[in-house]
Parts: C-alpha cells; sequence; structure tokens
C-alpha cells in the first residue's frame, strides 16, 4: 500500500513538473526567470534571447563550502562593473535544470566575448585583486 501511496505522489508530482513553473534566480538575477523543467533546447533559446537583450549570466558551480572566496565576490563585481555581466554560483550538487542553464549562458558569453574570455578575465581580475590586498 506505501508503494501504491508513493507512487501516487511522484505521478502528481511529474505531472505538475510538466507545467513548468518559474524560478527567480536570487537577488542579482532578479530579473531572469528560467523554467524549471526546460529541455537543452529550451534552455538555450531562452540564452539566446537573453543576450539579444545583453543580459549575460555567468554561471558556476563547484564549491563544497556553497559560499564565494574573497576573491570570487571581488570577480564578481569585476564582471559587473567592466561588461554588465552578473554572476551565479551554484553549489558542488547541479540539479539538471541548473547544468542546462549554466552552460547555455555561458556558450552565449563565449559566443559573445570569444572562449578565453572567462579565463582571461579572471586571470586580469587576480591581478588587480592581489594588488589591491
Amino acid at each position: 500500500m506505501k508503494y501504491f501511496i508513493l507512487a501516487a505522489f511522484f505521478s502528481v508530482y511529474i505531472g505538475e513538473a510538466q507545467n513548468a513553473p518559474t524560478i527567480v534566480l536570487g537577488d542579482s538575477l532578479k530579473n531572469s526567470q528560467i523554467l524549471l523543467y526546460q529541455t537543452p533546447e529550451q534552455m538555450e533559446q531562452t540564452a539566446v534571447e537573453m543576450a539579444t537583450n545583453n543580459q549575460f549570466v555567468y554561471v558556476t558551480a563547484g564549491n563544497m563550502t556553497g559560499s564565494l572566496s574573497k576573491f570570487e565576490v571581488f570577480y564578481k563585481s569585476h564582471l559587473m562593473e567592466e561588461y554588465g555581466i552578473r554572476y551565479k554560483f551554484f553549489g558542488c550538487m547541479l540539479m539538471p535544470h541548473e547544468a542546462n542553464y549554466m552552460t547555455a549562458m555561458n556558450d552565449q558569453i563565449k559566443k559573445r566575448y570569444g572562449a578565453d574570455f572567462i579565463q582571461a578575465e579572471r586571470a586580469k581580475a587576480k591581478e588587480i585583486f592581489l594588488k589591491q590586498s
């Protein structure tokens, strides 16, 4: 009986998930909404539309602590001040929609600014950060 109840619960959950509710990603991204259950193709289209409107978001992941280092906070403000690029950080455990969002948005930054833009800007920001420290 408990398996029947669990199956019924997950059936409702999956059915609701297909309605694609929207979420807002943090204060710094209050104007950019994404669909929770977009396919990679749909997410790519969303990213293209945002890039067309000069709404770029650099998305990164993988920090075990779940918080940004002092340099990452500096780098976040550097990208915003110099290029108007917002910065979104996901922890080390990515959900599929987060991975789609990260891939799609970072691909748009590479198309606009070049494949090595993020690494080059990170190195530039690191030099500035170390001089200020």
